[in-house]
């Protein structure tokens, strides 16, 4: 069997404002950060085990004066991706998530 390379999932939120929490799972384990400023992202590893590996990302926004899009890019290739819009100064929150097959 060839050894098998890990996944690299890039969690990205860009748009303009800041975003007041970030809150990222990858197997249910769960970080936060916040506030900071966009583009945010973050790289994770996933292992190359044959199997589904859940993510999830959620963000609370403020001062987002046009929209906030959230997106994942898995091994270069962007894949899920959502839009929230506003017009003015709009506060919020958002969530994507998704699978990796390891």
């Amino acid at each position: 069997m060839p050894d098998r390379e890990p996944h690299t999932l890039v969690l990205n939120a860009t748009g303009s404002g800041s975003l007041k929490q970030v809150s990222y799972t990858l197997d249910g384990a769960a970080k936060e950060t916040g506030p900071v400023k966009m583009p945010w992202r973050q790289s994770l590893t996933v292992p190359a085990d044959g199997k589904p590996h859940q993510w999830t990302l959620e963000i609370t926004y403020s001062g987002a004066s046009g929209h906030v899009e959230m997106y994942s890019v898995v091994d270069g290739k962007e894949s899920v991706h959502t839009a929230s819009g506003g017009s003015g100064n709009v506060t919020g929150s958002a969530s994507i998530g998704g699978s990796v097959q390891g």
